[in-house]
């Protein structure tokens, strides 16, 4: 139950994230650096395949550390993709700009395989690059 709690808390995370301006994306801002973005995108990705869920927390903006807490991200790696495998590689990275609360921000979608599952990582990040929406499917 507490896995599912945490997965609950992740998607709405990102839901209550993407409400802000609606599901429109728009082509990266000039804000942001596209190789810095897919940087951090595959350090995220790096940190969970470590099991080091508190240092993705950290990634996290700080207002939002509570709802994306290590734990919450534990499980939501457990239930999402815990017998997956191990890590093969990383398939494409997609990155594209919204704007949220009139703020810049950067969307990747990266696409990745493990040895038994793929598995697609949706990381939202504001211009310090933070974790600001995290979705794992």
């Amino acid at each position: 139950m507490k896995r599912v709690m945490g997965l609950v808390a992740l998607i709405l995370t990102l839901a209550v994230a993407l409400s802000f301006t609606g599901c429109a994306t728009t082509k990266l801002s000039e804000a942001f650096d596209q190789a810095a973005v897919e940087a951090k995108a595959k350090e995220v990705i790096d940190t969970l395949n470590t099991g080091d869920y508190e240092g993705v927390s950290m990634m996290v903006r700080e207002d939002l550390r509570p709802q994306l807490s290590a734990s919450v991200i534990e499980g939501a790696v457990a239930q999402i993709y815990g017998d997956a495998g191990p890590f093969s590689s990383y398939e494409n990275i997609s990155v594209v700009g919204k704007k949220i609360e009139e703020a810049d921000a950067a969307i990747a979608l990266v696409q990745t395989k493990y040895g038994k599952q793929k598995v697609t990582f949706t990381l939202m990040l504001n211009q310090k690059l933070e974790l600001i929406g995290f979705f794992i499917k």
